[in-house]
């Protein structure tokens, strides 16, 4: 069943590029204990091994191409291209906003990549920006890529899980993302009451690092699975929905977290101070986080049911 190919293909990429998050995230408080590198050096590193993998991409062929080449050999005209053509540039560039405007699944399902995006851009620009040079006494942050990898980790060992177990459950995927969902509730709610890490201690910043792990999880194999199962036949508008959607809430989120658009004169209960002196209102991000949680939930099972409903009425 193809639904089950998507929850262990999700499950097995996620695990493997999660693995090598780990690695690159240990690596960081390796080099910065060990032997004295800055962060700078290191953010360089990284960007010089970003470009390897977009090197290896360019040798990968595109079979969807070629299948569609081939099949317009078939055709009685010789080949000529319809205005449907989903292979070509035009298309896949505009394909993410043809889908949000033709299909309400999209629509339904944007809350969750939303979700994702707020609690990323937060837990990056608070949780480990500010909270555990707060509680850990890390003024340079020579703990941070420790704290990550353990959200990396957890987030790798959930995904092969996750793939193994939603496949076998009914209503399976829908289950596993509603719990990571939940997981960045939960999140959010603990900023909500404790929000300037006074209270806070190495348990709580790792319980923290985990729930990530397990909203990680669901986000980067989970929901790219039920993304392939809703829209099966619009691969490019599916999968640029989710950048679209995430990524422009991980940058409001930034923009809240880390710039003047929130200042505060002095620091107070959810006005935290960070490492650069500057000071910041997070009751806001807080909010819009429990806000998209509360709405994504029934917003995802009511795009799975209307897929499952046309699903039915087709056969």
């Amino acid at each position: 069943m193809v639904e089950n190919v998507t929850s262990r293909f999700g499950g097995n990429f996620s695990f493997i590029f999660l693995i090598f998050e780990v690695i690159l995230r240990l690596l960081s408080t390796f080099l910065i204990e060990t032997l004295g590198i800055s962060w700078k050096v290191i953010f360089g590193m990284y960007s010089v091994l970003s470009i390897v993998p977009v090197l290896f991409m360019l040798g990968v062929l595109d079979i969807e191409r070629y299948q569609h080449q081939y099949n317009l050999l078939q055709t009685e005209d010789g080949g000529e291209e319809s205005e449907e053509d989903n292979t070509s540039p035009s298309y896949k560039a505009t394909a993410a906003l043809n889908l949000l405007r033709r299909d309400r699944k999209a629509i339904y399902l944007a809350p969750i990549n939303i979700l994702f995006g707020l609690a990323t851009s937060f837990s990056a620009s608070v949780l480990s920006g500010v909270i555990i040079q707060k509680v850990l006494n890390d003024p340079n942050s020579k703990y941070v890529g420790l704290y990550t990898s353990i959200t990396s980790l957890v987030a790798s060992g959930a995904s092969l899980f996750f793939g193994r177990i939603q496949s076998r459950l009914t209503y399976g995927k829908e289950r596993v993302l509603t719990s990571g969902a939940l997981a960045y509730l939960a999140i959010a709610l603990q900023f909500l009451v404790f929000p300037d890490g006074n209270n806070w201690t190495a348990f709580t910043l790792m319980s923290s690092y985990i729930l990530l792990g397990i909203g990680r999880a669901t986000y980067e194999g989970t929901l790219r699975a039920v993304f392939a199962d809703v829209f099966p036949h619009h691969k490019e508008g599916a999968f640029g929905n989710i950048i679209l959607f995430s990524g422009g809430a991980s940058t409001l989120g930034y923009i809240l977290s880390v710039t003047n658009a929130l200042e505060c004169n002095q620091a107070s209960r959810y006005c935290l101070e960070y490492s650069d002196g500057s000071i910041h209102n997070i009751l806001l991000s807080e909010i819009l986080i429990i806000l998209s949680a509360v709405v994504a939930i029934p917003s995802l099972w009511k795009a799975v049911r209307i897929h499952r409903n046309e699903h039915h009425n087709n056969e």
